[in-house]
């Protein structure tokens, strides 16, 4: 009961302010007592964060409850979500159509980036793998630890409060079943003898690929990349998550998967401890010239698409009124 109050009050509630400097842990047990903490969100944030779990921000978590309240009517309705048809390949896409229009636009395909020159306190190039391209402005879409090595550790106190930000590694598993492993879109796991703390079945969300006989599953692990897990055999990681969905549905079989993959991202979230929007970069930085958006920026949204969009346009804006 209280559980279910604590996420009806955080629907209505508008500011977060008050929340960044605590942790998740404290203003949870608080509300909902220890033992619902310990039974619903403590194994989640476990999990996903390890050794910060006790640490990650009230105010990044207040976030994600209050969006997923938000998407319900009222509390007896299911939430309501939406998709892209395409997925984010339509928006990259048509991205690419409007840039393709404009007289003066490049791309650069299969160049990498390897140096953010700077002259007097001012951007005067990048140095890439086929030559240095002069400019006046750079935005920078990389992780904060990313742009680090770019601009050659830079010592003012902009850049080493970037550097405290630290980042949480990703191992994605996708599979492509021939039949539905669940009713449910989003299922959270707690079962101490599963390895990860989600399973989301993409299929339930999107019915354009339940009417074509697609049934993706999903499974990401949040991880430091220092860990030998990130490291492992996409074989091993199967074979391990086939007896995982085994104990969440019975009937699942190894024959049910017809294609698998496995992928890695090595900055695949930035861990909100609690205090973190004094740590949260401006989209100006003291270089001249220099942009930076990165999805610290959202903070206390989490990573979204919105977001993302959101922040490019206030990017632009300040490049192109400097």
């Amino acid at each position: 009961l209280r559980f279910g109050l604590h996420v009806a009050a955080s629907r209505f509630r508008s500011g977060w302010q008050d929340l960044d400097g605590i942790s998740a842990r404290d203003w949870l047990t608080a509300l909902i007592g220890a033992r619902a903490y310990e039974v619903i969100w403590q194994p989640l944030l476990q999990v996903k964060f390890g050794e910060f779990a006790s640490k990650i921000s009230a105010a990044w978590l207040w976030h994600r409850i209050w969006r997923v309240a938000r998407s319900r009517r009222n509390l007896l309705e299911a939430e309501m979500m939406g998709y892209f048809e395409g997925g984010s390949a339509a928006i990259v896409n048509r991205l690419w159509q409007e840039l393709g229009t404009r007289p003066n636009f490049t791309f650069r395909g299969q160049t990498a980036v390897q140096e953010i020159l700077v002259q007097d306190g001012k951007v005067a190039g990048v140095k890439t793998n086929h030559g240095e391209i002069a400019c006046e402005s750079v935005l920078s879409t990389v992780a904060l630890p990313v742009l680090d090595k770019l601009t050659q550790g830079r010592g003012e106190p902009y850049f080493e409060k970037a550097r405290q930000v630290h980042y949480i590694g990703l191992v994605c598993m996708v599979l492509n079943l021939d039949r539905p492993f669940s009713p449910a879109f989003w299922t959270n796991v707690h079962d101490p003898r599963i390895s990860f703390n989600g399973v989301i079945e993409y299929t339930n969300l999107n019915h354009h690929l339940r009417q074509a006989g697609i049934h993706l599953l999903y499974i990401p692990f949040y991880l430091p990349v220092s860990e030998a897990r990130f490291k492992m055999k996409d074989e091993d990681i199967l074979d391990e998550y086939i007896q995982a969905l085994r104990l969440i549905n019975p009937a699942f079989e190894r024959s049910w998967i017809r294609d698998w993959r496995v992928f890695r991202e090595n900055f695949a979230q930035a861990i909100c401890t609690s205090g973190f929007s004094d740590l949260v970069p401006s989209i100006q930085t003291p270089v001249s010239g220099l942009y930076v958006t990165d999805s610290t920026q959202f903070y206390p949204e989490d990573r979204s698409i919105s977001a993302a969009i959101r922040m490019g346009r206030r990017a632009a804006k300040l490049m192109t009124g400097d």
